[in-house]
């Protein structure tokens, strides 16, 4: 099965680039694929949110770390596009606070032919606090899913 576009949505982690040899695969050669980094920038006084809070003081100002954050995101999306041997790459990063939301957003907005993306595999209180954000995007996305399962704490055993 060849697709001519695929979006993979990236967190930084091993795992969610265990997606990336999948979509060079559905898409082949002459394919694209969009990486999405949504960069999730902690609350300052947050009710639940998987970032520690930043509590005033602690970093010089609020702008500063997002374009901070924004310009690391955009460092880690080129080192990931040098690897990648499909026929073009476009870069997507979104500051914003619903990540399942974004990429929903995104791949509508970009028309493309699947979402591949990995699971961290939560479960019971974890999933219940944070959410699903696989399980969202599956609820809300209008194009397929190919959804990698979490293999790394397997290996590393």
């Amino acid at each position: 099965m060849t697709l001519k576009h695929v979006l993979v949505p990236l967190d930084g982690s091993p795992l969610a680039e265990q997606g990336l040899q999948y979509a060079e695969r559905l898409v082949g050669k002459a394919g694209k694929v969009t990486l999405l980094m949504v960069v999730e920038l902690p609350l300052v006084y947050p009710m639940v949110s998987p970032s520690p809070p930043i509590l005033p003081g602690e970093i010089e100002d609020y702008e500063t770390h997002r374009k901070k954050q924004l310009l690391k995101s955009q460092e880690y999306l080129n080192l990931i596009a040098k690897k990648l041997s499909v026929g073009e790459i476009e870069h997507k990063i979104v500051d914003a606070a619903d990540p399942a939301e974004i990429i929903v957003e995104i791949a509508e907005e970009k028309q493309v032919d699947a979402i591949v993306m990995s699971t961290h595999g939560r479960r019971g209180l974890s999933r219940w606090l944070m959410g699903s954000v696989t399980q969202k995007v599956i609820q809300a996305a209008h194009c397929p899913i190919f959804i990698i399962p979490n293999r790394l704490s397997s290996q590393s055993e």
